[in-house]
C-alpha cells in the first residue's frame, strides 16, 4: 500500500513538511499523498508534487482522519497539534515522545528522513502564479525610493502570538526611518499565502515570529531572517534555528536583545556575517557560545571582537554565535540547573549547518582573540587546536587552557558519533576531550595563536 501522510494543519506545519513531501515525491516518482484539512488545502496548490487528500472536518480530528487514513494506504501521522492521547495514540504509536530538539525537526524524524535536516532543504512552490503575484507587488514597485532596504514584518500569528509588535515597530521606526521601507505583511492581503514569495525575493530582510510567514522564508534562502521564536509550554515548542537566521530570539529575551536586533540589521552585509563578503573555496565558520557572555566582561568581549574583525576582513570568515535559547534543549531544561550551558554536539552541529564542501569549524571562546595570520595558520592547518597564551607586558605566555578547535565540516561527519553528549560550560573538561578527540586524528598545535590578556 502506498503511504499517506496525516497532516490536517495548520499552513506553517504544511510548510514546514514541504521538503519531506519532496523527498517522498523523488523516492517513488509518484505524488506525495497528504490527508489535510480544506481549510488549509489551498498551500498545495503551489506545489505539484503533492496530492492532497481532502478532510472535511476541522484541523484538530486527527483521530478520524487518521482512521480514514489507514483503510486508503500506510498512513503516517506527522501532527504534532492536538489532544495529547490523541496525538499519542496516532502520531507517536512507535515512541513514547519526542525525540528531536524542536517540533520541525521532530516531523523529519516521523517521517524517517532526520538526516535530510541537515541539507536544510527549501520549501519548493514550483507552481507559483506569476500574474497573482505582479498585482501583489504593484503597490510596493520601486519609485524614487528605489534604493531603500527592505524590511518584511510578519508577527501577527495566531498559535503563537508574539507579545512585543508595538515595541518591535516603533523600534524599526525609529532606527530605520531614513531610507528603508518597513512592510507589516498583516496589512498585505494575498490570495494564496506562497504569493508573498515575490515579496520575499525583492526584500533586504525578514522578522517573523513562530509562524507560517516564517516557515515560507525558507523557500527563499537568500533572505536574511530574524526570527521570534515561541519557547511555550517548552523550547521544543518553537521553530529551530536555520542556516540563513541571522538573529534568533525567544519571545522573553525581545526587550533585552531589541537592540542587538537592530544592530544587526545595520551590520549585517559586515565581514564575518554570514549574508555579508563570502568568497568561492573554503570558508571558516567561526563558532562560540553567547551562554557564556554573563560571565564575562564586557572589556574582554570587546578586546576579542577587534581582533575578529581583523581576521574576518579576509573575507573568508563566517561569524556564528550560539544564542541563548537556540536549542530545544539546555542545561537548564535538561538538569534544571539555574544558569544555562548548551551541549557541545549541538553548537557544532548548528555550525555545520551553516557550513558547506570542505568549510572549516573553528570553535573558541567568546572571549578568545585571535593573534594576526590565524587565517593563513588554519587554512594550512584545517584539523588543529590551540593552548590559550596570555599577554602580559613582555609578551605571550602559555597557557594550559585550549581556547580553539578546528577541524571540517567532512571530519566532523565522519568522527562525530565518537564524542560523548558533552555541556559547554565554563570548565575545562569538555576542552580535554575535544583535544583528544582531534590528537587521535593527527590534529596539529597552532602555538600562540589564540590569547588573552592576564587578568
Amino acid at each position: 500500500m502506498s503511504k499517506i501522510y496525516v497532516l490536517l494543519g495548520k499552513m506553517g506545519d504544511l510548510i514546514a513538511c514541504l521538503p519531506v513531501f519532496h523527498m517522498e515525491h523523488q523516492k517513488t516518482g509518484e505524488k506525495t499523498r497528504v490527508m489535510v484539512s480544506r481549510q488549509y488545502a489551498s498551500v498545495f496548490d503551489g506545489v505539484s508534487y503533492v496530492e492532497p487528500l481532502i478532510h472535511e472536518g476541522p484541523a484538530f480530528e486527527l483521530e478520524q482522519a487518521f482512521a480514514r487514513a489507514r483503510t486508503m494506504g500506510d498512513a503516517v501521522s506527522l501532527q504534532i497539534a492536538g489532544e495529547p492521547a490523541v496525538v499519542k495514540k496516532t502520531t507517536f504509536i512507535a515512541q513514547e515522545k519526542p525525540v528531536t530538539g524542536s517540533f520541525v525537526k521532530e516531523f523529519y524524524h516521523l517521517a524517517g528522513m532526520d538526516g535530510l535536516w541537515e541539507t536544510q532543504p527549501k520549501p519548493l512552490f514550483d507552481r507559483r502564479d506569476s500574474k497573482r503575484e505582479t498585482e501583489l507587488y504593484a503597490p510596493f514597485k520601486p519609485d524614487y525610493r528605489s534604493q531603500w532596504k527592505t524590511i518584511l514584518v510578519a508577527v501577527d500569528g495566531k498559535n503563537a502570538p508574539f507579545p512585543y509588535k508595538p515595541l518591535l515597530m516603533e523600534l524599526l521606526r525609529l532606527r530605520f526611518k531614513s531610507r528603508w521601507r518597513v512592510i507589516d505583511l498583516s496589512e498585505v492581503k494575498a490570495d494564496r499565502i506562497y504569493d508573498l514569495l515575490v515579496l520575499y525575493e525583492k526584500a533586504d530582510f525578514l522578522i517573523a515570529s513562530d509562524s507560517a510567514p516564517l516557515h515560507l522564508g525558507y523557500a527563499v534562502p537568500t533572505l536574511p531572517v530574524l526570527a521570534l521564536v515561541n519557547e511555550k509550554p517548552l523550547l521544543w515548542n518553537g521553530s529551530p534555528w536555520r542556516s540563513q537566521h541571522v538573529f534568533h530570539c525567544r519571545y522573553s529575551s525581545f526587550p533585552t536583545r531589541a537592540v542587538e536586533m537592530m544592530d544587526t540589521i545595520s551590520n549585517a552585509t559586515d565581514a564575518g556575517m554570514p549574508f555579508g563578503v563570502r568568497r568561492d573555496g573554503v570558508n571558516l565558520v567561526h563558532v562560540w557560545s553567547q551562554y557564556e557572555e554573563r560571565e564575562i566582561s564586557s572589556h574582554r568581549r570587546w578586546e576579542a571582537r577587534e581582533s575578529w574583525r581583523r581576521e574576518y576582513a579576509s573575507g573568508l570568515w563566517i561569524s556564528t554565535p550560539i544564542e541563548v535559547g537556540v536549542f530545544g534543549r539546555d542545561t537548564r531544561i535538561r538538569f534544571r540547573e539555574a544558569k544555562p550551558f548548551p551541549f557541545l554536539k549541538d553548537v557544532l552541529r548548528l555550525a555545520c549547518l551553516r557550513a558547506r564542501g570542505s568549510d572549516i569549524i573553528v570553535l573558541t571562546r567568546c572571549d578568545t582573540c585571535f593573534s594576526e595570520g590565524l587565517t593563513r595558520s588554519l587554512l594550512e592547518s584545517p584539523l588543529a587546536w590551540s593552548h590559550r597564551a596570555i599577554f602580559t607586558g613582555e609578551g605571550l605566555t602559555h597557557h594550559p587552557a585550549v581556547d580553539l578547535f578546528a577541524f571540517t565540516r567532512e571530519f566532523w561527519q565522519a568522527h562525530e558519533k565518537e564524542l560523548p553528549d558533552l555541556v559547554m560550560g565554563l570548565d575545562f573538561a569538555w576542552h580535554r576531550v575535544l583535544v583528544e578527540w582531534l590528537k587521535r586524528a593527527g590534529a596539529k598545535e597552532l602555538n600562540m595563536e589564540v590569547w588573552r590578556k592576564a587578568a
